[in-house]
C-alpha cells in the first residue's frame, strides 16, 4: 500500500492506494471522477 498526500483546490487530501504511482492512469481516472483534476503530490 502507498500513501499519497495531495494538495488540491479544495484542500489537502490523503490517498491510500495499492497502485505504485499516483500517475497511474486508473488512479487519475478515479480522482477525476471525484472532481479532482489538478493537484500537487
Amino acid at each position: 500500500m502507498k500513501v499519497f498526500v495531495l494538495f488540491a483546490g479544495s484542500g489537502p487530501l490523503v490517498a491510500l492506494t495499492s497502485h505504485t504511482s499516483i500517475e497511474d492512469l486508473e488512479v487519475l481516472e478515479k480522482l477525476a471522477a471525484k472532481g479532482i483534476d489538478k493537484f500537487l503530490a
